[in-house]
């Protein structure tokens, strides 16, 4: 039975590292358009149906991973850590602060270097809450539905007020 837990928790690493190097590559993907000499209409369709990726993430991770461009430790950290970690920090980057924030997130805690973050950027986030009725949860969920489907409710509010 130990066993079994070890052999999962291996597999589970072995699969985020392996996501971590598919995110890795989009921005190469992008820029080649391979998805195009594929077949694909465009980036997010071919990262859904060749890696599973959600339209959110490759929209996060082409953000992130141009914004640290010229930040060679940060670059690195997303290869162990994931771009959902260094996207904590990469608001606060820079050429003189990226070595020394690559080390926080390679040895903090995700909970941790939220802290830092908000603490960093002096900024408390307050949450809060929207009530739909019938009519307005139909018309967003029609929205959603034409933005994505893999995408949250949070990630489709953000798209729609982008727009």
């Amino acid at each position: 039975m130990n066993n079994l837990h070890k052999e999962f928790a291996r597999l589970g690493r072995e699969r985020n590292l392996v996501t971590y190097k598919l995110l890795d590559l989009l921005p190469k993907i992008l820029e080649q358009k391979i998805y195009e000499q594929e077949g694909y209409g465009n980036i997010y369709d071919y990262a859904a149906k060749i890696a599973g990726l959600s339209s959110g993430v490759v929209d996060k991770t082409l953000k992130i991973k141009g914004k640290l461009q010229d930040m060679p430790h940060l670059q690195k950290a997303i290869e162990t850590q994931g771009i959902n970690k260094v996207g904590i920090v990469a608001g606060l980057a820079t050429k003189e602060n990226e070595k020394e924030l690559a080390e926080k997130v390679i040895h903090m805690s995700k909970p941790a270097l939220q802290e830092y973050s908000k603490e960093a950027r002096g900024k408390v986030t307050v949450g809060w809450q929207v009530e739909l009725d019938e009519k307005m949860m139909f018309m967003f969920l029609k929205l959603k539905k034409r933005l994505g489907k893999n995408l949250s409710n949070k990630e489709c509010l953000r798209k729609i007020l982008e727009e």
